[in-house]
């Protein structure tokens, strides 16, 4: 036999509806890469290669330092790689 398990403690209501939560706060990124330290002692380097996209989909690189942007619904766009 299942046991029911309980596992939102509390949820705010408006009128009788639930009310969805705002999610969280984006921070704009740095115009420099940001190099973030790991637990296993491996650092990542985060580098902005686009902005000022609306809805930026995937990459691929033309060549080692050339990469292409796809945006929604369809359009490919030149990035420009941080030195």
């Amino acid at each position: 036999m299942a046991t029911a398990v309980l596992t939102q403690q509390s949820v705010p209501f408006h009128n009788g509806i639930p009310v969805a939560p705002r999610g969280l706060v984006v921070s704009p990124l740095p115009l420099a890469p940001i190099r973030y330290a790991t637990a296993k002692g491996q650092d990542i380097v985060v580098t902005e290669i686009a902005r000022g996209r609306d809805n930026p989909g995937s990459i691929a690189f033309a060549s080692q330092r050339d990469p292409l942007v796809s945006e929604r619904p369809g359009a490919v766009t030149p990035g420009t790689l941080a030195a």
